[in-house]
């Protein structure tokens, strides 16, 4: 059920108290759909999903989005379908453009989305025009034929793998099957339209769009430029299976409490610490992590200075470090420094990731360069290469990476899509990422590094969008963060890294007495690494991720509700534990009085039907 949050709530849920816009649920014949905030999302035929999503982008000169803000001027819904006519203004620096939008479902099967913009202002642009996310699960495996504009056609294979190029540079239409007994046609107007494997990105889609990355970018768009686009979508059902036989099929997430499924080494679980900062940083709290992350920029005029406080600070706080070297072009002198100053401290880090400034992804001369000076300086550090940017740069560039032993590369949800239900229906695209690299790269080892919920600041370009997300405040930050666990640890990733520990922005922010609850449910589980994790829910892992860790004489219970709505699940067997609860109830103690609300874990039993709320998380501590 759709329901609209108070100022409180949003404020609990997502760190702030921006409203969320009301979703419009539209329906004709067979065809269903959610209209919210100037997109459609979740569009099913006959309840089978045949698209994610479809949405307008207008893209800056720096790949920044730029939002929209919709009225709606004409609604209608009848026997025959529905229509809706809504405005998008468009307007932020010297960018300033108005859209009318017209969506049209009809009951007979077709689906039309189109816009006619009007450019108030002249602006460079990146990318102007329709975004088409077709779903992962529905469609990997299956036929399809690509019509291109000269009307020649090709029969491909949905991948399994994630393809690293765009397969396709030219598609007019293209006709799939979702099942055995639903087809669907899509037909593109207004513009050349090509596709690319999103889940690059982690995005858990493949997306059909408008302005080809080989076209001259940015583009001037002209002050009263007119730009129109149509989607047609044709759905065809060859079996007469009703609604209601299929929704009577849906089951209840069934959540079991024990080992007995497939078992993974959970990996070593780390986060970034700010050492401008460190003084402020409490070692029993810093301690429950396996590593800390330290960045060390060459460009900087301290970075000789920091790599000595860094490992000082090491030593009297007993942390295990893990150092990310961001090099210059002298890197061969920057190299040899750390490698004095490792040998000078006596302490050894957990490994040493090599990056290059200058590179997108590490060349073979940095590979060597970083081997034989602190290969041969120390020997038993591993050392990690990759990039610091996204997995597409290690799918796009492979020949370097035989090289090296550890590979390692960035994660974040919001590279192409912003809004909280989106964020959550993409997560299994971390684990199209790890498969596809322990696919490509045989046994070498992975390390994702950092997971953040936003993209970090650029350096390089500061006038890209970048850095807190005010989300990773509220439950949702929790629940996202068990997601991401869900969905990485079954794959025997070797490390990962996880936010930033302190400072403003931090997890942990003791200074302001600000506790996240994604902290609270990273303490609890960082303790585990180099235990056992098992998933143990079946049904539906599209609302809730359930999963069980054991480590020597300890055991936990993670269920987390990823939508935002209430969700039910199922306990067949019962189960005793220490359960602590973070939802709503809890967030206010907590945030604020942290210490207390850790101590209050309460011995209960459950079995059963248990809801859990929106965005909630149960743990539950038990003795194996």
């Amino acid at each position: 059920m759709l329901k609209m949050n108070t100022p409180e709530l949003n404020g609990i849920l997502y760190g702030s108290d921006c409203a969320t816009p009301t979703p419009v649920v539209l329906k004709a014949g067979l065809i269903d759909l959610i209209f919210q905030d100037g997109m459609i999302r979740r569009i099913t035929f006959d309840t089978i999903p045949v698209c994610n999503r479809i949405y307008f982008a207008l893209r800056d000169r720096h790949w920044n989005t730029i939002p929209g803000s919709f009225t709606i001027i004409h609604q209608s819904i009848d026997s025959s379908g529905f229509k809706l006519t809504f405005k998008g203004t468009y307007s932020q620096g010297d960018i300033n453009l108005d859209s009318t939008f017209n969506l049209h479902g009809r009951s007979s099967g077709e689906l039309t989305f189109s816009f006619k913009a009007v450019a108030r202002t002249s602006f460079y642009r990146n990318r102007i025009g329709f975004c088409t996310l077709l779903p992962i699960d529905q469609c990997t495996g299956k036929k399809y034929r690509v019509i291109r504009s000269d009307n020649s056609s090709i029969d491909c294979i949905f991948p399994e793998l994630i393809v690293p190029w765009q397969p396709h540079l030219d598609i007019k239409s293209i006709h799939y099957a979702v099942t055995d007994y639903t087809n669907v046609t899509a037909t593109f107007d207004g513009d050349l339209f090509e596709m690319e494997d999103q889940r690059n990105w982690t995005d858990y889609s493949y997306k059909i769009y408008s302005t080809r990355l080989s076209d001259p970018l940015p583009a001037l768009v002209e002050k009263g430029t007119s730009i129109e686009q149509t989607i047609t979508f044709t759905f065809a059902s060859l079996m007469n299976t009703t609604k209601s036989i299929r929704e009577n099929k849906q089951n209840v997430p069934v959540v079991r409490n024990d080992l007995s499924g497939n078992t993974y080494k959970v990996p070593q679980i780390g986060t970034c610490l700010d050492y401008s900062k460190i003084n402020s940083v409490s070692s029993d709290r810093i301690n429950q992590f396996a590593y800390i992350r330290f960045d060390i920029f060459f460009d900087m005029e301290d970075s000789c200075s920091s790599i000595v406080s860094i490992l000082s600070h090491c030593r009297s706080l007993l942390i295990k470090p893990e150092l990310v070297l961001y090099c210059t072009d002298d890197i061969t002198k920057e190299l040899a420094h750390v490698a004095e100053c490792i040998s000078a401290s006596g302490i050894k880090p957990v490994r040493i990731i090599i990056l290059k400034q200058s590179e997108v992804i590490v060349s073979e001369l940095t590979i060597t360069n970083a081997k034989t000076i602190l290969g041969q300086a120390h020997p038993d550090t591993p050392l990690v290469f990759g990039t610091d940017k996204y997995f597409v740069e290690l799918n796009r560039n492979r020949s370097a990476i035989d090289l090296c032993e550890h590979i390692c590369y960035s994660l974040n949800p919001q590279v192409h899509t912003f809004d909280s239900e989106s964020i959550m229906e993409n997560l299994p695209g971390i684990s199209a990422t790890i498969h596809t690299a322990q696919t490509l790269f045989g046994n070498k080892k992975v390390h994702i590094t950092p997971i953040t919920l936003r993209p970090r600041t650029n350096r390089s370009n500061p006038l890209k969008d970048g850095g807190p997300d005010m989300r990773l405040y509220g439950l949702f930050g929790a629940a996202w963060t068990a997601g991401v666990l869900f969905y990485s640890i079954q794959y025997n990733v070797d490390s990962f890294c996880l936010f930033q520990f302190n400072g403003d922005h931090g997890i942990f922010d003791n200074i302001r007495n600000k506790v996240t609850p994604a902290y609270h449910l990273l303490s609890k589980i960082a303790p585990f690494s180099g235990g056992q994790f098992s998933r143990v829910i079946s049904g539906n892992t599209k609302s809730l991720v359930a999963f069980h860790l054991h480590k020597e004489d300890r055991s936990l219970l993670v269920i987390a509700n990823i939508t935002n709505t209430d969700q039910t699940f199922i306990f067949p067997k019962e189960i005793t534990g220490k359960a602590q609860i973070i939802d709503s109830t809890s967030f206010e103690q907590l945030s604020t009085n942290y210490t207390m609300w850790e101590k209050q874990s309460k011995q209960v039993t459950y079995k059963g039907t248990i809801t859990l709320p929106e965005y909630g998380v149960i743990l539950i501590e038990h003795d194996s």
